[in-house]
């Protein structure tokens, strides 16, 4: 036992620091595929954060933490936006409550990921990227007063793919190319290496094959450098696609398939979706239009298990195209 001395004080501080390693382990856990394991953690904290001698900034962490773990589980594992948008609001509810500008700034932020993936996952006639661009210029305005260079890095960067996703890849560019000066200059890896990823998109969009190749092999790189395991899949169909692209199909193939098992292994249906139907695509340059009916099959029966509409629309649009 301790020889301090005990108070309730004292008991806020240990809640305090052990909710934070919660969020710390939880981040691991989520960074490395293991999103269960990652919400188990934050779902245990929450319950922790319920006692009173709490404090109503270890609660308002843990809330954000899983809000934002359950933001990522839209894009990966297709699961609706209600849950994240649900526990952002209780942490919204405390931030305002106790003044914490970076929290709320926090919020919102992640508030507009929430409904920008739940944006991807619907047709492209019902996607409502208007919403989350609001939150974004928000957020970006008050963490600008705060000068918060990581969230406005990362502002900056969500407000890119919100016009890039929208089509207007010449509205999004300077706004990744800020993003990626700020990333740099105070080494965010994490971030470096997502904006790198769609410059590369960006400059694959203009022709410039090279210089797409260039970003994407380098972000590509970053990530597996920092064993971001949940974000390799999509790494490799970008990185696929590109190659696909420069009619080398067998680099493809090995990028595509190191797409599709990393996915599985991980349990993410969505980018597992994506990497069978690039899979497809490719069985059909390769001239081979019964394999891909046999892929996307399979395919269709991931999307809709997991009721991701976008990928099943790609999906059945793919198959009526090939000749039965």
């Amino acid at each position: 036992m301790s020889n301090q001395k005990q108070s309730l004080a004292t008991i806020t501080e240990q809640y305090t620091f052990l909710l934070q390693n919660l969020c710390d382990i939880a981040t691991s856990y989520y960074l490395l595929g293991n999103l269960k394991q990652a919400q188990q953690l934050l779902d245990t904290g929450i319950q922790l954060a319920e006692d009173q001698e709490v404090s109503p900034d270890a609660k308002g962490n843990v809330l954000l933490h899983s809000g934002i773990l359950q933001t990522r589980s839209i894009i990966y594992r297709g699961q609706e936006a209600g849950p994240a948008l649900a526990t952002l609001l209780q942490a919204r509810a405390i931030a305002e409550s106790t003044g914490d500008q970076k929290l709320l700034a926090s919020v919102i932020d992640w508030t507009g990921q929430a409904l920008y993936y739940q944006a991807l996952n619907t047709s492209e006639q019902a996607a409502d990227f208007a919403t989350p661009l609001m939150y974004f210029e928000n957020a970006l305005e008050q963490r600008q007063q705060l000068q918060d260079d990581h969230g406005i890095c990362e502002t900056l960067f969500n407000i890119g793919r919100v016009y890039q996703n929208m089509g207007q890849d010449d509205q999004a560019h300077p706004y990744f190319v800020k993003a990626l000066a700020l990333a740099e200059q105070h080494n965010h890896q994490i971030q470096m290496a997502e904006i790198l990823l769609h410059l590369g998109a960006y400059a694959q969009s203009k022709g410039d094959l090279e210089a797409a190749k260039s970003s994407l092999m380098l972000g590509m790189t970053m990530r597996e450098a920092l064993n971001l395991r949940i974000d390799l899949p999509f790494s490799y169909l970008s990185v696929g696609n590109l190659v696909q692209k420069l009619a080398d199909l067998d680099q493809a193939a090995l990028y595509y398939q190191k797409a599709a098992l990393l996915a599985q292994e991980m349990d993410l249906p969505q980018p597992y979706a994506f990497a069978l139907l690039n899979i497809s695509y490719l069985h059909l340059a390769q001239e081979q239009p019964d394999k891909a009916l046999t892929v996307i099959e399979e395919a269709i029966s991931v999307a809709q298990t997991h009721n991701l509409l976008f990928a099943q629309t790609a999906l059945q649009a793919l198959q009526k195209e090939i000749p039965t």
